[in-house]
């Protein structure tokens, strides 16, 4: 599902506007954005958890050359599925 057809598909299910749900939409984008950026964790009831990991650097190995790398660290964005979430795509 591309942004349009998940545009169309929330502003049907709201009975909003499709400007407006556009709108919507890029609110919350930006809000999760800026609090995840803040180091905060963000809680969306019976969907899940966004949050931040940091990973240390680490060496590596490359297969086949066997080449040692040191990949630096990083900061990345983590979702964690509710448990409800979790099992109403079991029953799919």
């Amino acid at each position: 599902m591309n942004n349009q057809s998940f545009i169309n598909a929330l502003s049907a299910r709201v009975g909003m506007d499709q400007r407006s749900t556009q709108v919507a939409v890029n609110a919350v984008a930006a809000a999760l954005t800026e609090l995840l950026t803040a180091d905060a964790s963000v809680t969306v009831q019976g969907f899940g958890t966004f949050d931040v990991k940091k990973k240390t650097e680490r060496v590596v190995t490359m297969p086949g050359v066997g080449k040692r790398l040191l990949v630096p660290p990083k900061i990345t964005a983590t979702f964690k599925p509710n448990i409800q979430l979790k099992e109403r795509l079991r029953e799919h």
